[in-house]
């Protein structure tokens, strides 16, 4: 266990019409639980067809972050993150 939580930046990058913050959102709050307000922030870009969401997460944990990513991975949409 972090006695201080990581706040750590997840941006996700995918196919516009499919890949949807609101997905990506729910994954996080199933995986890591409910987020403190000021780690929620967010960010979106878009060109053409595709979108980059960034999410910025507190992990608790070390080990929450890998289940978190190959969570995302299997959403529809997706093709990379960082």
């Amino acid at each position: 266990m972090i006695d201080d939580p990581l706040l750590i930046p997840i941006k996700v990058m995918g196919h516009s019409e499919t890949l949807k913050a609101d997905m990506i959102e729910g994954l996080i709050s199933k995986i890591l639980g409910p987020q403190a307000h000021h780690s929620h922030r967010y960010a979106v870009a878009c060109k053409g067809q595709y979108v980059s969401h960034t999410f910025w997460v507190s992990l608790e944990d070390a080990d929450q972050e890998k289940p978190l990513r190959e969570a995302i991975s299997k959403l529809p949409g997706y093709e990379l993150q960082l």
